[in-house]
């Protein structure tokens, strides 16, 4: 009996440790991707930010190949769904490293009006996946459908207190969000963009 638990402890933490791994690489080529594509400029169509997206990703993982074997990521040109796997999984670290980038890709009829609903809270709920650092601060969540929604924090809400006295204890946790459609002018695109930005969140225990 005490083998078994000795060995299931050993495999538990093995199996911690490769998604730490796994997640580091992932922030890595992120970050990178990132830096890369802000120094090109996004002065672009976004048919070259696109390329440039790629390329910059493919450097990344090119400086990088040894770590990434050893996380166990593979990545092939040939093949299309690892391609597009790791992608996803990349792009959602750097929509909370550079959320700029992907404003880009956005309805631009959004950013041309203003809609007489943006007043109206809507609400959403999901799991809190990240809290990003900036100028501009975004709460990231997972919502029912496994989908990324992000959010953007521009003053006091209800239930912002909680997050403000330990941002790492509340990631992970169940929450109910209350946000409104918001106009907000982005200095690095020169333009207005349609955020969603929280008035409220509601922890679920």
């Amino acid at each position: 009996m005490l083998k078994k638990t000795i060995l299931l402890a050993v495999i538990l933490n093995f199996t911690s440790l490769f998604a730490q791994t796994e997640d580091e690489a992932y922030v890595i080529l992120a970050n990178e991707t990132c830096e890369c594509i802000n120094k090109k400029g996004l002065d672009m169509t976004k048919n070259q930010i696109k390329a440039n997206l790629g390329v910059c990703m493919l450097n990344s993982l090119g400086r990088n190949k040894e770590k990434f074997k050893k996380a166990n990521l593979h990545f092939s040109m040939n093949d299309y769904e690892s391609g597009r796997a790791l992608g996803e999984k990349v792009g959602v670290k750097m929509a909370v490293i550079c959320p700029e980038v992907f404003m880009v890709f956005m309805d631009e009829e959004t950013t041309d009006k203003f809609d007489d609903t943006a007043t109206k809270p809507t609400t959403i709920s999901g799991v809190i996946k990240s809290i990003s650092d900036g100028d501009i601060s975004y709460i990231a969540i997972f919502d029912l459908n496994n989908k990324v929604q992000q959010f953007i924090w521009l003053r006091n809400f209800e239930g912002s207190d909680k997050v403000i006295e330990n941002e790492k204890a509340v990631i992970g946790k169940k929450v109910k969000i209350e946000f409104v459609n918001t106009e907000c002018y982005i200095p690095k695109m020169k333009k207005y963009y349609m955020l969603k930005e929280i008035v409220k969140m509601e922890f679920i225990e």
